[in-house]
């Protein structure tokens, strides 16, 4: 505010005053001082001075005539009456042994008055005595005068050096030390680092968030040399990977840390060196953070791609192993053409799985969740993927561990990937060691993972480890080390615990193996119960189903193994005609007993939208969808959205016959 000062300010200026009123004091008491005491000291010492002459001059009457000096009055009067040489009065007498007053001066020296006494000799013999007597209140009276002027001079220079220069002065000063609280309060409030040295390369200066970070205080690094409190790495210097105003800090028990670096020169003093003061922020987890988001926007960028693809695959797929699962029904089943056709059925299985992959790490699926216990999930995963190694492996598991609530297949796809990648580190020898445990997850504590109550699976394992090189890129898609790898895998782990609010990280120290720390969110759901078995595939069907497919392949296919079935099959391209044929047969009377309809028809309407509106037809219509994006909300809950069936592509005729058992039996 303008015109107030700070508690500072008002310090600095009292105290100045208090100097202008002592210096006033000192000028006004010490000039008169010095004046009456040499005035008084000079005057004495002329008081003896003159007093020792007149005594001589009277010790010389006496040796003339010794026997009447007592009566040479005239003469005597005459000496003393004599004027001094300094011009000042002088009151004197001179006085017998007996006290007898022998002459006097007319002057009487007013009080306060110097008296100086001389007794006067005769051949070593006192005959009598001097006395004389000089006023010094001329001497008071000037020394008053010149105390009045002393004050004066002195007061008035107190009420000038106190309305200028002093109160400029202090002003000044004041100002410096709120611009230095400011500066101060500024630099702890900064949540950059700043260090700064002189032109010799020693440190005289650290903020608060630079101590902290740095472990050094101001006054314990004074002094040090830079390149000791501050060890950093260029880039261009050896052992340095990085480029741009980046620099690694290297601190002895604490992780590598990678600081965003500013420079500023420090004026120096005289004609020394100039120094730099160095503003540095800490951008480690900024760097994960943007790695974690470019990798998910990777992801995302090949999610249409990797989805058309998949969807494409599946319906090829569909269309193979329709064929396969029905030729393979009309050949005798311990024949060899049997078997070669069973062998074809593996191999698609295991395109299939692949399929799923691309969807998963591509899109990152809706996972079909529930509740269930982690740890038998996780071992029998891990028992899977050791089989048949000499890998051993042990766990861990905390008492009274939570429910979570997930999808069986994809997290036990997570955990089978996470091993195999241990044992193909190992090379099928070694250990693996997993542990279970309930975890409370503070904000901020795991970066880009919500706080709130969580399992942690932690799968440690004996192997090399990952190269500190690599391990920030080894979740990223089609990233690989392996001459064979296609690198979905752990991309897959990442997306699937992603897509389940959950997280992955990899921790590794070269030489100590690797270790992976799985987090799941937990719940206080019960425990799903078992499904019922399934009834056995109907061998003979009864009633028309209507097949939504845009592929004439797969229509062809879907209706013969509907025919094999012993149900009526009626197909068309899209959603409208869908709409359309449903409201036909309700017209005839005759309803469909199924619809199957698929998810996504290009450049049609598809099956999501196609059911709500046959449902709006008809609310006891039998709907089962069937897609070959296996990851999509709809396959994921189809309840959801008004199906009662779900048929992911490519499927055979007994996933088909499982199906319509659920759906139309159970109608």
């Amino acid at each position: 505010m303008p015109g107030s000062r700070s508690p500072v300010s008002k310090a600095v200026l009292r105290q100045l005053n208090r100097l202008a009123l002592v210096a006033a004091i000192v000028v006004t008491l010490l000039i008169p001082s010095l004046y009456v005491t040499l005035s008084i000291r000079a005057t004495h010492t002329s008081l003896g001075l003159e007093t020792a002459q007149t005594a001589r001059a009277l010790e010389r009457i006496v040796m003339d005539r010794p026997e009447l000096w007592d009566y040479e009055t005239l003469r005597i009067q005459e000496l003393i009456d004599k004027p001094i040489l300094t011009g000042e009065p002088e009151d004197r007498r001179a006085l017998a042994l007996q006290g007898r007053e022998l002459a006097r001066t007319d002057f009487r020296a007013p009080w306060p008055t110097l008296r100086w006494t001389l007794s006067i000799h005769d051949s070593g013999r006192v005959v009598g005595t001097l006395e004389a007597s000089r006023s010094i209140r001329p001497i008071l009276l000037r020394t008053g005068l010149i105390t009045l002027v002393s004050a004066l001079v002195g007061w008035g220079l107190y009420l000038v050096f106190r309305l200028l220069p002093i109160r400029s002065l202090g002003q000044a000063l004041a100002d410096l030390a709120n611009e230095r609280r400011t500066i101060a309060a500024t630099l702890r409030a900064i949540p950059d680092g700043i260090v700064a040295a002189d032109g010799e390369g020693r440190v005289i200066f650290l903020n608060p968030t630079a101590e902290v970070f740095l472990g050094w205080t101001t006054e314990r690094a004074a002094g040090h040399a830079l390149t000791e409190v501050y060890p950093v790495l260029r880039p261009g210097e050896p052992g340095c990977g990085l480029q741009g105003d980046r620099a690694e800090l290297r601190r002895p028990g604490r992780p590598l840390a990678i600081l965003e670096e500013r420079f500023s020169p420090l004026p120096p003093e005289g004609l020394g060196r100039a120094g730099r003061v160095i503003v540095f922020r800490d951008i480690t987890t900024q760097l994960k953070s943007d790695a974690e988001l470019l990798r998910g926007r990777q992801i995302e960028s090949l999610g249409v791609l990797a989805g058309g693809i998949a969807h494409d695959f599946n319906n090829y797929l569909s269309a193979i192993l329709g064929n396969i699962s029905m030729a393979r029904q009309d050949l005798p089943e311990d024949g060899r053409a049997s078997d070669r056709l069973a062998e074809a059925i593996k191999a698609t299985d295991r395109a299939r799985a692949l399929s799923l992959k691309l969807l998963t790490f591509a899109k990152g699926g809706d996972p079909a969740r529930k509740v269930v216990d982690l740890a038998p999930l996780v071992q029998e995963a891990v028992q899977f993927a050791t089989h048949g190694t000499a890998v051993r492996f042990s766990c861990t598991i905390q008492e009274g561990l939570l429910k979570a609530e997930v999808d069986e297949g994809l997290f036990s796809q997570v955990i089978h990937n996470l091993v195999i990648n241990s044992v193909q580190a190992m090379q099928g020898h070694g250990q693996i060691h997993f542990r279970l445990e309930n975890l409370l997850v503070e904000a901020g504590e795991v970066m880009n993972l919500q706080p709130g109550r969580y399992l942690r699976v932690s799968l440690k394992d004996s192997g090399p480890g990952i190269p500190e090189a690599i391990l920030p890129r080894i979740f990223e898609p089609y990233f690989t080390t392996k001459d064979a790898g296609h690198g979905l895998g752990l991309a897959s782990c990442y997306n699937i615990m992603k897509a389940h609010g959950g997280k992955i990280i990899a921790e590794s120290e070269p030489g100590s193996g690797a270790m992976f720390l799985v987090y799941v969110p937990a719940t206080n759901k019960e425990l799903d119960p078992r499904p019922a078995a399934l009834p056995a595939p109907l061998p003979q069907g009864q009633g028309r189903v209507l097949v939504m497919e845009d592929d004439p392949v797969l229509q062809e296919i879907a209706a013969e193994m509907l025919r094999r079935l012993g149900f009526t099959a009626h197909t068309c391209a899209d959603g409208e005609s869908a709409i359309q044929a449903y409201a036909q047969s309700m017209k005839d009377g005759h309803p469909f007993a199924a619809v199957l309809m698929d998810l996504t028809i290009p450049g049609g309407m598809g099956g999501r939208e196609a059911a709500t509106r046959i449902l709006a037809l008809a609310p006891q219509a039998r709907l089962i969808v069937s897609s070959g994006y296996s990851v999509d909300p709809v396959m994921a809950r189809p309840g959801n959205y008004g199906f009662q069936g779900v048929l992911p592509k490519p499927y055979s005729l007994a996933d088909l016959s499982r199906v319509l058992s659920e759906v139309v039996i159970g109608a």
